[in-house]
Order: C-alpha cells, then sequence, then structure tokens
C-alpha cells in the first residue's frame, strides 16, 4: 500500500491505455512477479509456481468481491506491458525506464524519514526566501495538516511514530513558532493534481535547483542548451538512509524532471 504519483506527459503508451489501466497492469504484474519469487524461492519449480493461485481482492460496481487468480494468468493479462515499455526509451521522463513516469512512497513512512524531512524543512526557513516558502504558506493559509494527522490515528498503518515531529521556527521568551510533520506532509504530497508551481516551492525545501557547469553524477539532470549548463536538484541521500528516505529522495527526484519539463504531477 502506498501513494502512487504520476507525471502528466502526453505519450505513446497513454494514448493506447488510460493513466488508471496503466497504473492497474502495472501494479498486478508486480503482485504476479512478488508471488513467483517467493515460490520460487520455497523450492517449488517454475511451473509449479506458474501454476499458483491466490487471492485478489477487486473493487467493482458491486462493492468489494475476492476473486481467485492464477500467477501464469495475471503475467498473460500484462504482458502488454512488454510492448508498451518499448515507447519509454526516448522519454525525457522515464529516462530509459519502463514507465518512468510513474513513482510511488510505500507506507509505513519511517520515523527517520519525518526527521530528515523536518531537518531540510527547518534549514530552508532559516535561509529565507524562496527555500522558506513553502513553510511561509502553511503558515499563511493555516494549513493544519488535518488529513495527515487522520492517517497517523490508523496505528502504524501509514507512519511508523503515533506522533509528527515539531519543527522550531523561532523561540521568544513566552511563546514560539513552529508547525510539525503533519502540516509539512500535507503539502509535500497532496491528494490530486500537484501543479508545476507547487513542485517548484516544494523542491526549493527540500534541496534546490541548481545550475551547474559539470555534469552530476547519480542525479537526474537536464542540459540547458542555451546557458549551456546542467540543471539538477541539490539533493543527497544522508549516510544512513532506510527504504522511506530513498523513496522521498527518488519522489523528489521524480517532481523534479516533471516541473523542470513543464508537466504537472497526478498524485493517488
Amino acid at each position: 500500500m502506498g501513494l502512487d504519483l504520476i507525471t502528466q506527459r502526453n505519450c505513446e503508451v497513454k494514448e493506447k491505455v488510460s493513466q488508471n489501466e496503466l497504473l492497474n497492469l502495472i501494479k498486478e504484474r508486480n503482485r504476479a512477479q512478488q508471488i513467483l519469487k517467493m515460490v520460487l524461492n520455497s523450492g517449488k519449480s517454475k511451473e509449479e509456481a506458474l501454476d499458483t493461485e491466490f487471492t485478489q481482492r477487486l473493487q467493482t460496481q458491486d462493492g468489494i468481491r475476492d476473486v481467485k487468480v492464477k500467477v501464469s494468468s495475471l503475467l498473460e493479462k500484462t504482458s502488454i506491458l512488454d510492448s508498451l515499455g518499448e515507447f519509454c526509451k526516448d522519454c525525457i521522463i522515464s529516462k530509459n525506464r519502463p514507465f518512468g513516469c510513474i513513482e510511488y512512497i510505500s507506507y509505513p513512512i519511517s520515523l527517520k524519514c519525518e526527521k530528515w524531512l523536518a531537518s531540510m524543512a527547518s534549514v530552508a526557513y532559516k535561509k529565507g526566501q524562496p527555500y522558506s516558502m513553502s513553510i511561509e504558506f502553511i503558515l499563511d493559509q493555516k494549513i493544519d495538516g488535518a488529513r495527515i494527522k487522520q492517517m497517523r490515528m490508523q496505528g502504524q498503518t501509514f507512519f511508523e511514530s503515533n506522533k509528527p515531529i515539531d519543527i522550531i521556527l523561532s523561540k521568544g521568551l513566552f511563546s514560539k513558532k513552529k508547525i510539525d510533520t503533519n502540516q509539512l506532509l500535507d503539502i509535500t504530497f497532496l491528494q490530486g493534481l500537484m501543479q508545476t508551481t507547487h513542485i517548484n516551492y516544494l523542491l526549493m525545501m527540500f534541496g534546490s535547483i541548481v545550475t551547474d557547469s559539470e555534469e552530476p553524477k547519480d542525479k537526474p539532470f537536464k542540459f540547458n542548451e542555451k546557458e549551456k549548463k546542467y540543471v539538477y536538484l541539490d539533493l543527497n541521500l544522508p549516510p544512513d538512509y532506510d527504504k522511506s528516505i530513498f523513496e522521498f529522495y527518488n519522489y523528489f527526484q521524480h517532481l523534479f524532471l516533471a516541473v523542470i519539463n513543464g508537466h504537472d504531477v497526478l498524485m493517488d
């Protein structure tokens, strides 16, 4: 379970299948491959693994129902992805990865990741504009983080920690200005469409978009022909990163490629 996001760039793949259908096909193939691998690792033959049945929960017009599906049937059903993936080779968003316009963040989000996000937000606020504009938006618009708070109340389904982390912005003798990671995450991943303006301010807080004459290593970038410089997101993984931090790092890089090419991102 997690957050799915897809860059809103028209392409040949999306002309052949809808975005929802594409997401569902990818999820079904991943599920079949995971079960295939698990059964093979248990010592069974490939034929036995392909013949394995499992229960799949589907949302239909008549409500939720459980159906039994064979691994082989699901792999056959999703085989269209092999040919569709060929269209991604020259995509500026996919970067030669099949369906690279799709990214995800899995739940639960770790406490370590929340601390990492909070530390970057704190540094950005101290640097001032334009780095602090996302936090100023939280304060000005009185974003209360209620949506994230509700998610946090579901045990450890969505978050490892049952409490948000406070981000102290300033301290006075009798008061202090602060936000917490409920509010921060409320603007970090949205329900629905995240537009390029929002993405730009978000990335200024979590790193920043910079230009350099040297090609960056191990980071997505775009070469600016006019200025003859490389454009990239100045964000690095901490040495002790975990799965959540790694996925958020990829998420921000995904947003960078979208915004630098003028595309919004849909989140589900």
